[in-house]
């Protein structure tokens, strides 16, 4: 993941990624290893795969963590934190309800979370008001 250097690029490779379904545990622990990078490519990278492997009861509570965790002012980690987190509320409306309610993630984070999951037509037109007074100034 060190040759990681766009979007573009780590969206795609974390896509391919099928073997880490046969792997999950293995893969979990590789993906932790990575948690103090300071690349934002790799962090984006962690996040994509989260996303796209892990939103499952099991690793929520831990998704909430490595979000708050991972610290970037780089608009692509972010991105990926407000895109996972409303994939999050999707899956798991209550506790993403819960953990943006209480986190400490930038505001902008939590406010691009927010649309994301407002813009989803899988939220209910009700979640989508509810979620909308956790909006940060």
């Amino acid at each position: 993941i060190n040759i990681i250097d766009n979007w573009a690029v780590c969206d795609i490779v974390d896509s391919t990624f099928k073997f880490i379904n046969k792997n999950k545990e293995d893969f979990y622990r590789y993906l932790t290893s990575k948690l103090s990078t300071t690349n934002p490519w790799e962090q984006r990278f962690v996040l994509v795969i989260l996303l796209a492997y892990y939103i499952e009861e099991k690793y929520l509570k831990d998704i909430f963590k490595i979000c708050e965790r991972i610290k970037s002012e780089e608009y692509y980690v972010n991105m990926a934190k407000a895109w996972l987190l409303s994939i999050c509320y999707v899956k798991f409306k209550n506790e993403t309800y819960k953990f943006l309610e209480k986190t400490n993630l930038d505001n902008w984070t939590v406010n691009k979370a927010i649309q994301k999951t407002r813009e989803s037509l899988r939220v209910t037109k009700e979640d989508k008001e509810k979620i909308l007074v956790l909006k940060r100034k």
